[in-house]
C-alpha cells in the first residue's frame, strides 16, 4: 500500500492497539490494507498457518493461494463490495476454507470483517477479520459442511443444470430417487425408450458419469 510516511505512522500504531489485546481475543484476528495485503494476523492465526507474520507478508497475494480455498470462494466480492461502499458501520459475514500447517484437509471457518481505518478523506486503509474454525466434534458440523460444500458445487454448476429443460428436471428428479427407466416412464406417462434418451441427454449435459453424480445435482439443486 502507498501511503505517506505519516499515515503509514498511524496505521502501525492501529495495529499495535490490536495487538497489545490480540492474545485475549477467543478468535483468529486478521488485518489487510485496502489492496488486500496482509498486514497483521494474531499470533494464533500465525501458530495455526506454521509461518510467522514477516513470513507470511513476504508471499505477498500467494499468501491467499496458499492456505485458503480462493476457487471455490464467494468471500472475494463481500470484502471487495465493502470496501467500495466505505461504510464503517457494515460487516459482511461468511464461510471460508483454511489450511493449517501440516493439515491435509480444508477447514471451516465462520469469518466476519468490517473497516477498521479510514484516511482524511474517507478512503479505506485497513480492514479487519475475525475468524473461528468451526468445531469437527460438534455434533452439527457434519450437516453444517455438508449444506456448505453443497452451495459451492450449486455456484459452481448452476450454468450446466440451468440447461435442463422443464422434462429433463423431472426425469432427473425421479431417477434420484432410484426409480427405474420403466417406473420413471409410469410417472411421466412415457416411454421407457424415451426415458433412456432422456437419461443419456441429462448426463451429458451436467458431465454427470454415473448416478451418484446425478444424485449430487438432484441434492444440491433441491430436487429430492
Amino acid at each position: 500500500m502507498n501511503i505517506s510516511p505519516e499515515l503509514r505512522k498511524r496505521v502501525d500504531n492501529k495495529i499495535a492497539e490490536l495487538d497489545s489485546m490480540a492474545g485475549m481475543l477467543p478468535c483468529i484476528a486478521c488485518i489487510h490494507n485496502r489492496d488486500l495485503e496482509l498486514e497483521y494476523l494474531s499470533p494464533l492465526g500465525q501458530k495455526q498457518l506454521g509461518h510467522t507474520l514477516e513470513q507470511l507478508k513476504a508471499m505477498g497475494h500467494d499468501y491467499h493461494h496458499l492456505f485458503f480455498e480462493t476457487e471455490e470462494a464467494d468471500f472475494v466480492p463481500k470484502v471487495v463490495a465493502l470496501l467500495k461502499s466505505k461504510d464503517v458501520s457494515q460487516r459482511v459475514s461468511y464461510f471460508q476454507r483454511v489450511k493449517f500447517y501440516h493439515e491435509n484437509e480444508w477447514v471451516w471457518h465462520a469469518t466476519t470483517s468490517q473497516i477498521l481505518m479510514q484516511d482524511d478523506d474517507g478512503e479505506v486503509l485497513l480492514f479487519i477479520t475475525f475468524s473461528v474454525p468451526i468445531d469437527p466434534k460438534h455434533h452439527l458440523t457434519s450437516k453444517v459442511t455438508r449444506l456448505l460444500e453443497e452451495n459451492i458445487f450449486l455456484r459452481k454448476n448452476y450454468g450446466k443444470f440451468a440447461a435442463l429443460g422443464r422434462r429433463e428436471k423431472e426425469v432427473l428428479q425421479l431417477i434420484a430417487t432410484g426409480k427405474s427407466n420403466q417406473e420413471v416412464a409410469g410417472e411421466l406417462f412415457i416411454s421407457a425408450a424415451t426415458v433412456e434418451t432422456h437419461r443419456r441427454n441429462i448426463k451429458q449435459k451436467l458431465d454427470a458419469g454415473s448416478l451418484f453424480d446425478l444424485m449430487e445435482y438432484a441434492r444440491a439443486f433441491d430436487l429430492v
